[in-house]
Protein backbone atom coordinates (compact mmCIF):
# COMPACT_ATOMS: atom_id res chain seq x y z
CA UNK A 1 0.00 0.00 0.00
CA UNK A 2 1.39 3.29 -1.22
CA UNK A 3 0.99 6.48 1.38
CA UNK A 4 -0.43 9.58 -0.66
CA UNK A 5 1.27 12.79 -0.21
CA UNK A 6 -0.74 15.69 0.13
CA UNK A 7 0.32 19.02 -0.73
CA UNK A 8 -0.20 19.55 3.23
CA UNK A 9 2.01 17.40 4.27
CA UNK A 10 4.89 19.46 1.99
CA UNK A 11 6.65 22.36 3.55
CA UNK A 12 7.13 25.35 1.82
CA UNK A 13 10.50 26.16 0.40
CA UNK A 14 8.73 30.11 0.94
CA UNK A 15 5.39 32.02 1.01
CA UNK A 16 4.31 35.58 -0.23
CA UNK A 17 1.07 37.12 0.68
CA UNK A 18 -0.75 35.06 -1.43
CA UNK A 19 1.71 32.62 -2.53
CA UNK A 20 3.42 29.59 -1.54
CA UNK A 21 6.34 27.88 -3.23
CA UNK A 22 6.99 23.88 -2.31
CA UNK A 23 8.87 20.94 -4.46
CA UNK A 24 6.92 19.44 -7.03
CA UNK A 25 5.32 15.99 -6.37
CA UNK A 26 3.41 13.43 -8.92
CA UNK A 27 0.05 15.12 -7.78
CA UNK A 28 1.31 18.43 -9.57
CA UNK A 29 1.14 16.05 -12.70
CA UNK A 30 -2.26 17.29 -14.16
CA UNK A 31 -1.15 21.43 -13.81
CA UNK A 32 1.81 20.67 -14.48
CA UNK A 33 0.49 19.01 -17.85
CA UNK A 34 -2.03 21.96 -18.51
CA UNK A 35 0.93 24.47 -18.57
CA UNK A 36 3.24 22.56 -20.38
CA UNK A 37 1.13 21.74 -23.02
CA UNK A 38 0.05 25.48 -23.45
CA UNK A 39 1.66 26.53 -26.67
CA UNK A 40 1.35 30.48 -25.73
CA UNK A 41 2.78 29.70 -21.53
CA UNK A 42 5.27 27.35 -23.83
CA UNK A 43 6.31 30.30 -27.22
CA UNK A 44 9.17 31.70 -25.01
CA UNK A 45 10.94 28.80 -23.09
CA UNK A 46 13.36 26.25 -24.38
CA UNK A 47 10.27 23.81 -24.99
CA UNK A 48 7.71 23.17 -27.29
CA UNK A 49 4.66 22.44 -25.98
CA UNK A 50 4.28 19.12 -24.77
CA UNK A 51 1.83 16.01 -25.18
CA UNK A 52 0.27 14.40 -21.95
CA UNK A 53 3.50 11.31 -21.61
CA UNK A 54 6.07 14.50 -22.46
CA UNK A 55 5.36 15.95 -19.28
CA UNK A 56 4.79 12.89 -17.18
CA UNK A 57 8.46 12.05 -18.03
CA UNK A 58 9.48 16.02 -17.69
CA UNK A 59 7.84 15.94 -14.60
CA UNK A 60 9.74 12.80 -13.37
CA UNK A 61 13.14 14.13 -14.42
CA UNK A 62 12.87 17.14 -12.95
CA UNK A 63 11.51 15.45 -9.37
CA UNK A 64 14.53 13.45 -9.73
CA UNK A 65 17.05 16.70 -9.72
CA UNK A 66 15.95 17.03 -6.01
CA UNK A 67 18.49 13.67 -4.63
CA UNK A 68 20.83 14.80 -7.19
CA UNK A 69 23.91 15.75 -4.43
CA UNK A 70 25.20 19.02 -5.87
CA UNK A 71 22.05 19.82 -8.43
CA UNK A 72 21.98 23.58 -8.99
CA UNK A 73 18.79 23.03 -10.92
CA UNK A 74 15.17 23.23 -8.98
CA UNK A 75 12.06 23.58 -9.94
CA UNK A 76 9.19 24.55 -7.55
CA UNK A 77 5.78 24.01 -7.28
CA UNK A 78 3.78 27.72 -6.97
CA UNK A 79 0.47 27.00 -5.78
CA UNK A 80 -2.06 29.57 -4.07
CA UNK A 81 -2.79 29.74 -0.91
CA UNK A 82 -6.10 30.32 -0.19
CA UNK A 83 -7.08 27.24 -2.06
CA UNK A 84 -4.00 25.51 -2.56
CA UNK A 85 -4.44 25.71 -6.29
CA UNK A 86 -1.44 25.06 -8.06
CA UNK A 87 -0.72 27.89 -10.79
CA UNK A 88 3.00 27.18 -12.24
CA UNK A 89 6.47 26.74 -11.39
CA UNK A 90 9.48 28.95 -10.41
CA UNK A 91 13.42 28.39 -10.12
CA UNK A 92 16.37 29.37 -8.49
CA UNK A 93 19.47 27.60 -10.49
CA UNK A 94 22.99 28.65 -9.28
CA UNK A 95 24.85 30.20 -12.53
CA UNK A 96 28.12 30.40 -10.68
CA UNK A 97 29.22 30.78 -7.38
CA UNK A 98 27.03 33.29 -5.76
CA UNK A 99 25.14 34.12 -8.42
CA UNK A 100 21.49 32.57 -9.10
CA UNK A 101 19.44 32.73 -12.10
CA UNK A 102 15.26 33.42 -11.11
CA UNK A 103 12.43 32.30 -13.26
CA UNK A 104 9.08 31.64 -13.49
CA UNK A 105 6.07 29.53 -15.86
CA UNK A 106 2.60 30.51 -14.79
CA UNK A 107 -0.53 28.84 -16.16
CA UNK A 108 -2.28 31.27 -18.27
CA UNK A 109 -5.58 32.11 -16.27
CA UNK A 110 -2.97 33.72 -13.74
CA UNK A 111 -1.53 35.98 -16.45
CA UNK A 112 -2.38 39.75 -15.57
CA UNK A 113 -3.24 39.37 -11.67
CA UNK A 114 -0.28 40.39 -10.25
CA UNK A 115 1.62 36.55 -9.28
CA UNK A 116 4.29 37.29 -11.90
CA UNK A 117 5.30 39.98 -9.73
CA UNK A 118 4.29 38.59 -6.81
CA UNK A 119 6.44 34.74 -7.23
CA UNK A 120 9.53 36.72 -8.52
CA UNK A 121 9.80 39.30 -5.53
CA UNK A 122 9.53 35.91 -3.41
CA UNK A 123 12.20 34.44 -5.41
CA UNK A 124 14.10 37.32 -5.11
CA UNK A 125 13.74 37.96 -1.15
CA UNK A 126 14.56 34.25 -1.12
CA UNK A 127 17.77 34.15 -3.21
CA UNK A 128 19.15 37.31 -1.03
CA UNK A 129 17.71 36.99 2.54
CA UNK A 130 17.68 33.18 2.95
CA UNK A 131 20.03 31.74 0.52
CA UNK A 132 22.64 34.69 1.15
CA UNK A 133 23.33 35.24 -2.94
CA UNK A 134 25.55 37.67 -4.15
CA UNK A 135 23.81 38.90 -6.92
CA UNK A 136 20.46 37.01 -9.11
CA UNK A 137 19.98 37.49 -12.49
CA UNK A 138 17.51 37.13 -15.42
CA UNK A 139 16.73 36.69 -18.75
CA UNK A 140 13.73 37.06 -20.93
CA UNK A 141 13.16 37.00 -24.91
CA UNK A 142 12.60 40.59 -25.63
CA UNK A 143 9.53 40.16 -27.34
CA UNK A 144 7.86 38.61 -23.62
CA UNK A 145 6.37 42.24 -23.08
CA UNK A 146 4.45 41.12 -19.83
CA UNK A 147 7.69 39.34 -17.99
CA UNK A 148 9.98 42.32 -18.94
CA UNK A 149 7.93 44.70 -17.07
CA UNK A 150 7.58 42.81 -14.29
CA UNK A 151 11.89 41.94 -14.34
CA UNK A 152 12.18 45.52 -15.07
CA UNK A 153 10.70 46.53 -11.68
CA UNK A 154 13.27 44.96 -9.72
CA UNK A 155 16.57 44.29 -11.76
CA UNK A 156 18.71 46.62 -13.99
CA UNK A 157 19.11 45.79 -17.98
CA UNK A 158 22.66 44.50 -18.47
CA UNK A 159 23.05 43.29 -22.33
CA UNK A 160 21.18 42.02 -25.18
CA UNK A 161 22.09 38.95 -26.87
CA UNK A 162 21.14 36.53 -29.91
CA UNK A 163 19.70 33.42 -27.98
CA UNK A 164 20.58 30.70 -30.37
CA UNK A 165 18.80 28.12 -28.43
CA UNK A 166 15.59 30.12 -28.46
CA UNK A 167 15.91 31.60 -32.31
CA UNK A 168 15.56 35.39 -30.54
CA UNK A 169 16.77 38.43 -29.05
CA UNK A 170 16.98 38.12 -25.42
CA UNK A 171 17.83 40.72 -22.61
CA UNK A 172 20.31 39.92 -18.92
CA UNK A 173 19.24 41.73 -16.35
CA UNK A 174 20.29 41.61 -12.71
CA UNK A 175 20.84 42.96 -9.40
CA UNK A 176 23.53 42.56 -6.78
CA UNK A 177 22.49 41.85 -2.96
CA UNK A 178 23.39 45.22 -2.15
CA UNK A 179 21.21 47.00 -4.81
CA UNK A 180 18.94 44.68 -3.30
CA UNK A 181 19.18 45.95 0.17
CA UNK A 182 18.28 49.59 -0.72
CA UNK A 183 14.98 48.83 -2.16
CA UNK A 184 14.06 46.95 0.52
CA UNK A 185 12.09 48.68 2.98
CA UNK A 186 13.83 49.24 6.87
CA UNK A 187 13.35 46.55 9.50
CA UNK A 188 10.38 47.40 12.10
CA UNK A 189 12.13 49.01 15.12
CA UNK A 190 11.53 46.63 18.25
Amino acid sequence: MSAEILEEDILSIFETDRLSVRPLTDADLSGYTEMQSDPEVMHYTLSNAMDAKECRTDLTHVMKQYDVPGNALRILAVTRKSDRHWMGTCILSEKEPGVLEAGYRLRREFWQQGYGTEVFEGLLHHAFVVMKSDRVVAETDIRNTASRKIIEKKMHFESEFYNTDLDSVDRLYGVSSEEYGLSMPPEPVQ
